[in-house]
């Protein structure tokens, strides 16, 4: 994939960019429980930025801020952000991967916060945005860098970057992409802060969509809606295997039972089957007859994790 082009705004009207220490180098910290927490801080360093302190959850950033004699703060062992940053004396506060709400008396301690978002603003605010860009039908996605406010994912945009959505996206591999966007964009923004001509400037003007953690899409396969619009929704939820699923399952209601279906695909009509129709396939997976094609369920489990034969399934539907 060719990484996408970073847009880094240059109007110097909009923010004064932060100041060095007394050894001419800006001073950083970094908050985030994921491998891109790694990237940026190696990114900081190459530009002459000085990482005073890591703060983290994931075991591999904090080995890796050590390995680098960088001080650091497991956030499995507390929560007290405020204590953890205090004892450092930092510029800038950069937040990748980072999932909490930091509040003003955490942003307070830099002159500037920074935060990463693997979505567009103002249109995708919140969490789970990449799930609901696939949801909506989004053709396009992106990534944001902003300033931090008292308003969530509100603040000055400082970097940004637009992609196309595959029309096999997933949550998973959009997610993805979302990082390496994330790594092709912080390094101008890395350069900026070394050079002390950081800038940004204020989110376009239009409808602000915040999607909260209780936000989640409900996906059932049903056979009078079109196909490749349930597939697609049902790839909106596929997040891989690497993190906890807490947005939601697409699922199938046989006999009266929800199941949950995996790696859900469109396919072809078939004129010699009637909507609603159940069959199996020669691989052993469910195939569900729409009005204008079909959904292939190659895996199905019940809401306990407990794999689920579509043969055995099919012989209660036939019962």
């Amino acid at each position: 994939m060719t990484a996408p082009s970073p847009t880094v705004d240059t109007d110097t009207t909009r923010s004064e960019a932060p100041g060095g220490n007394s050894r001419g180098s800006t001073r950083i910290a970094v908050i985030g429980d994921e491998l891109l927490a790694i990237a940026c801080l190696e990114i900081a360093r190459e530009a002459g930025l000085d990482v005073v302190v890591v703060l983290s959850r994931h075991q591999l950033v904090l080995e890796s801020a050590t390995e680098l004699a960088i001080p650091t703060v497991d956030l499995n062992a507390t929560d007290d952000l405020i204590a953890g940053l205090g004892q450092h004396r930092f510029d800038v506060l950069v937040s990748a991967a980072n999932q909490r709400v930091l509040p003003a008396a955490v942003l307070s301690q830099a002159r500037t916060s920074i935060n990463f978002h693997d979505g567009p603003l103002p249109g995708y605010a919140g969490l789970n945005v990449t799930t609901w860009a696939i949801h909506n039908g989004e053709t396009e996605h992106g990534v944001t860098w902003h300033l931090m406010t008292d308003e969530i994912d509100g603040g000055n945009i400082v970097a940004s970057s637009r992609f196309e959505i595959r029309p096999d996206e997933t949550a998973f591999s959009l997610n993805a992409r979302c990082y390496e966007a994330a790594t092709s964009t912080f390094p101008a923004i890395a350069s900026a802060l070394a050079a002390g001509t950081f800038t940004s400037e204020p989110q376009l003007a239009g409808e602000t969509k915040m999607y909260r953690r209780r936000d989640r899409p409900q996906v059932f396969l049903d056979p009078a809606a079109p196909a490749l619009e349930t597939a697609r929704r049902a790839r909106a939820l596929d997040v891989g295997q690497r993190v906890d699923n807490t947005v939601g399952c697409a699922r199938i209601v046989v006999a009266g039972a929800q199941y949950i279906a995996h790696d859900v695909r469109a396919g072809s009509p078939d004129p010699a089957r009637t909507s609603g129709e159940l069959t199996v396939d020669g691989s052993g997976g469910l195939r569900l007859c729409c009005d204008d094609g079909e959904l292939i369920i190659p895996r199905l489990t019940d809401t306990d994790g407990h794999e689920v034969s579509a043969r055995s399934l099919l012989e209660v539907v036939q019962q």
